[in-house]
């Protein structure tokens, strides 16, 4: 009876938690939890004081201009990391801080990033973009925006 009862619950678990086979892939996805957040009050005056609040409608920009995957990706690749030297050099005292934001708070960086991934998931392009090339933008946006890919260790002598 236990086992019945667990592989009904299993079931309805999946099926509520599962994305809908339909999960749009040409239509854009739902906003998360968080990039849903960034339309309150603080999270845009963040933006705003900060400088930050042209990040997310330049990068749009940016992926409309995009007239396949590959201009996409580099789109995706090169304000990532514009976002992340600006998040840096803001932080480091080099070029206006943009802003009254201490130069220390990294939130204008958080919700910055949240706008672009917001914008990349409702994206809808002109040419085909499946789910699987949709994730890997979105995990490249990530990885540019953190700064991840700029990491350059001195060569070693063996």
């Amino acid at each position: 009876m236990y086992a019945r009862i667990g592989v009904l619950g299993l079931a309805l678990l999946t099926g509520l938690t599962a994305a809908p086979a339909t999960a749009t892939a040409a239509t854009g996805t739902a906003p998360t939890v968080e990039e849903r957040r960034l339309d309150g009050a603080a999270p845009q005056e963040i933006l705003r004081r900060s400088g930050f609040d042209g990040v997310a409608p330049r990068f749009a920009r940016a992926l409309d201009d995009a007239r396949s995957y590959a201009e996409a990706r580099q789109a995706v690749m090169r304000e990532g990391s514009e976002l992340w030297r600006r998040a840096v050099d803001r932080a480091q005292g080099r070029g206006p801080a943009g802003g009254d934001l201490s130069r220390d708070d990294d939130r204008p960086l958080y919700w910055a990033r949240l706008g672009m991934t917001r914008e990349l998931r409702a994206w809808e392009p002109g040419f085909g973009l499946d789910d699987g090339q949709r994730a890997v933008l979105l995990d490249e946006l990530e990885q540019t925006s953190r700064g991840q890919n700029a990491i350059r260790y001195p060569r070693g002598e063996g």
